[in-house]
């Protein structure tokens, strides 16, 4: 079992560990080993499994399992797994595998039709977690967020098991008041006792009434762009316009919403250049809480968020307003129960210095493609396909010799940090249009300090690519853009924040039944026509 754990890590780290348990249901299997029952019948049953045969599991007793066992022989290979020869502990990797452990106890896999819940087996080893930790720290990690997360909604899926579950959510809302500082302890604890608007009686039409006056609230704020897709008592889906950041680190006088603030925006609503909309540097989590949207508290540095988009990117997000969603949606994310896709426009061949290593021989209007490289040094996979082709007399026809941008769809089936930029720029060689990290093609204004973070930045994922990035400047490489694009940086050249060519286009989260898909900015359409005329 160690050798089965410590390969599928090493080669797709919890991924991989979760379909090592899947393709060979090692959970039914140990449950089988420590039961009562005949152990040739488990072992006939085991085999039928992996040869691919339907096996009738009904008449099997899992019950008659000593789960404890089974879960003491699940960390003891995590432990051994995440040791090195040396005998040194890689925490990091324990407390990954120990996470896909969990994961696999869940149900079913994302890569599998394999559907089983062992929720005793994921309660005690947790125990078992606990007790190691308490005797010797240097053996063992504490649970985390995504541990909680994992065992609730395992928990969740056995209605005998409810008082269970509602201890698991209880220690996750102390490990968010433990890990938040003493300011936003006392945020949150104001949050819990205040709760606004969450009221399980509140009905359909009262949501509708609270999308229409929240989305005009923020667009007063961050235009049109902006737009609430989905509003529920648990999650709420929005469309983040590009420039808005999810949330702050770290909060300036920008990124504050005052009552002067707003009474000056507000008198200069008509001013598209007003100083107002130049300063503010408003963040959604604080957008949506000044809207007196409630937000869950799990995540104490950016309440509600469990994944997020970059200040250049736009489109759909959600976020968790109650702490029971929060933590449903952390499982479906790591689960990869959730599905991403985005729009990227790019450059129709490759650019010079950024040579993709999948071999892509012409961007035609339909084709599809997969790129498997690292990012940040882990595994990585997205799916692409051409929507359509732009800079030749007929749109959406096949790719020309004068074709300039392509506007492709990418399916991110791993959600690695940046994942879709790596692998436009450094998987099919043509980096995002306006993405200031991973493409040359900077904005012409792009500051002293932009530059420096830009080539600090490259500086760490200068392992990604095959040849060292092309050493022209943010200026010239910006006047080497397509008209369509270069007309657009004078169209915004007031536009103080930060956006490029990424949208985020459509989330399904099952769970919790959500399908949700964000329209193009109009930003967007605009330099779409300057390219081929019409859309």
């Amino acid at each position: 079992l160690c050798e089965i754990v410590t390969s599928a890590y090493e080669v797709g780290e919890t991924d991989g560990v979760q379909d090592a348990f899947a393709s060979q249901y090692i959970l039914p299997l140990l449950c089988m080993k420590y039961s009562s029952q005949s152990s040739s019948e488990a072992t006939t049953k085991v085999q039928k499994l992996r040869e691919g045969r339907a096996v009738d599991m009904t008449d099997f007793n899992f019950d008659s399992a000593d789960f404890e066992e089974v879960a003491n022989e699940l960390v003891s290979t995590a432990v051994e797994a995440a040791t090195s020869e040396s005998n040194m502990l890689d925490r990091g990797a324990l407390a990954a595998i120990l996470n896909a452990i969990f994961a696999s106890c869940c149900g079913k896999n994302h890569n599998s039709e394999y559907c089983m819940n062992f929720p005793n087996v994921a309660l005690f080893t947790l125990q078992i977690m606990d007790d190691m930790f308490s005797e010797d720290e240097s053996t063992m990690v504490t649970p985390d967020l995504v541990s909680f997360a994992l065992v609730y909604c395992t928990l969740l899926q056995s209605p005998s098991m409810e008082d269970e579950a509602l201890a698991i959510l209880e220690r996750a809302k102390k490990l968010a008041k433990k890990t938040a500082g003493s300011q936003r302890r006392k945020a949150l604890a104001a949050e819990r006792r205040r709760r606004p608007r969450q009221n399980a009686d509140i009905d359909e039409d009262d949501f509708v009434e609270d999308i229409e006056e929240l989305e005009q609230r923020l667009q007063s704020f961050y235009g049109s762009d902006i737009k609430i897709l989905y509003n529920s008592k648990d999650i709420i889906v929005v469309s983040k316009p590009a420039g808005m950041v999810c949330y702050h680190t770290k909060k300036t006088t920008a990124g504050k919403i005052t009552t002067s603030r707003k009474k000056k925006k507000k008198s200069s609503e008509s001013s598209a250049e007003s100083e107002a909309a130049k300063i503010m540097d408003i963040s959604l989590e604080d957008g949506l809480l000044d809207g007196l949207v409630p937000l869950s508290t799990l995540n104490p540095s950016a309440r509600g968020i469990v994944h997020r988009l970059d200040r250049g990117t736009s489109g759909c997000i959600a976020l968790a307003k109650t702490d029971d969603a929060h933590l449903r949606l952390v499982a479906s994310f790591f689960l990869r129960r959730v599905k991403k896709k985005y729009s990227a426009l790019i450059p129709a061949s490759a650019v010079n210095g950024f040579d993709g290593t999948v071999a892509v021989k012409e961007m035609a209007v339909g084709s599809e493609g997969v790129v498997i490289i690292p990012v940040d040094g882990r595994p990585a996979v997205s799916k692409y396909k051409v929507l359509s082709v732009h800079g030749q007399e007929r749109p959406n026809s096949q790719q020309s010799s004068n074709s300039q941008a392509v506007l492709l769809q990418v399916e991110t089936l791993t959600g690695r940090k940046h994942q879709v930029r790596v692998h436009c720029a450094n998987g099919l060689g043509r980096p995002i249009f306006l993405d200031p990290l991973y493409s040359d093609f900077a904005p012409l204004q792009s500051t002293k300090s932009d530059q420096k973070s830009k080539k600090k930045n490259q500086k760490r994922y200068q392992s990604y690519t095959s040849k060292s990035k092309s050493t022209r400047t943010v200026n010239e490489s910006a006047t080497m853009l397509p008209e369509a694009v270069r007309n657009l940086l004078e169209r915004e050249k007031n536009n103080p924040y930060e956006r490029f060519f990424l949208h985020a286009a459509y989330l399904s989260i099952p769970e919790f039944g959500i399908e949700a898909e964000s329209p193009l900015p109009e930003w967007w359409w605009r330099t779409l026509d300057d390219f081929c005329g019409a859309r």
